[in-house]
């Protein structure tokens, strides 16, 4: 199964929350793209074999 994980917020490096999912799904036999939007623009291309979707959404808590 075509798996895509989105990315929405720049940390500088590629997110755990992200990169966990990804293995585990990897391991269990799908094929997984990561998209970082805030390196490069979305586009529809990305997700248009996607079986499943799912977003990468942290919660930014600056003080």
């Amino acid at each position: 199964m075509n798996v895509t994980l989105i990315s929405t917020y720049e940390l500088g490096h590629q997110p755990f929350g992200l990169a966990s999912p990804a293995a585990w799904l990897r391991d269990a036999g799908m094929d997984v793209q990561c998209v970082d939007v805030a390196i490069r623009p979305f586009s529809p291309t990305d997700i248009q074999n996607a079986r499943l979707i799912a977003f990468y959404l942290p919660m930014h808590t600056a003080t």
